[in-house]
């Protein structure tokens, strides 16, 4: 009997063509799991298996016991090694030690600060009431007062250093104004004076000029 028999009705093959053809894309549906599809979800049920549930300790297995064992035969020195170089010093040794010293150095320097802290009041406090800082109001009046004498001999003495300091100021410019002028009147005769000078270089050279024309003349009258 074939498909396209009598017998077999022809709606029902269209329905499972059709079918057919969506089949793929519906398993492929079926067999993904939609990881992302409802993620409050998933957090919600996570979250309440975790109240639920303790963290549970894994015993290390066999095959890790056995290779940190090979590693640590591995890493071990022999006792020849051991005793061929013991005189030398580790640098790792001597590293951990130089910190187990530190960290015991800051734990004391915490212990006693801890334990000065620690003391009771009427061992750390002052004897005396002043050490303490406690006055009466008298005492803080005649405290105040000194403070502001003390001020007030201060201010005095500062503006009496102002004063001091702009006298000698108006000295210093009043004597700089003297020398200047001091200064201007040298340089004025040193003035006339080069100029004297130059006249007595310009008579002297006249005169040399008229000497000699006195005797070429002389000379002159006496060859005639």
């Amino acid at each position: 009997m074939s498909i396209m028999d009598e017998s077999f009705p022809a709606d029902l093959f269209d329905q499972l063509n059709s079918d057919g053809a969506s089949t793929p894309r519906q398993m492929q549906d079926i067999k993904r799991p939609k990881i992302f599809g409802n993620k409050e979800f998933v957090e919600s049920n996570q979250k309440q298996q975790g109240h639920n549930t303790l963290p549970e300790c894994v015993p290390p297995s066999d095959a890790t016991q056995s290779k940190a064992e090979d590693r640590r035969k591995r890493f071990s020195h022999s006792a020849y090694t051991k005793r061929r170089y013991k005189h030398v010093t580790s640098k790792v040794a001597k590293y951990i030690t130089d910190i187990e010293a530190q960290d015991e150095k800051s734990r004391r320097a915490k212990e006693n600060l801890l334990r000065n802290n620690s003391m009771p009041e009427y061992q750390a406090e002052p004897s005396d009431a002043k050490e303490r800082g406690h006055f009466s109001v008298d005492e803080l009046f005649a405290v105040d007062l000194s403070v502001a004498n003390d001020s007030a001999n201060i201010c005095e003495r500062l503006i009496s250093e102002i004063e001091r300091h702009r006298k000698e100021i108006v000295r210093l410019q009043e004597e700089n104004l003297r020398v200047q002028s001091y200064s201007d009147y040298l340089q004025t005769k040193l003035d006339e004076k080069a100029m004297q000078t130059l006249i007595m270089k310009r008579n002297l050279e006249t005169i040399r000029i008229e000497m000699e024309c006195y005797r070429h003349k002389l000379r002159k009258y006496e060859s005639a």
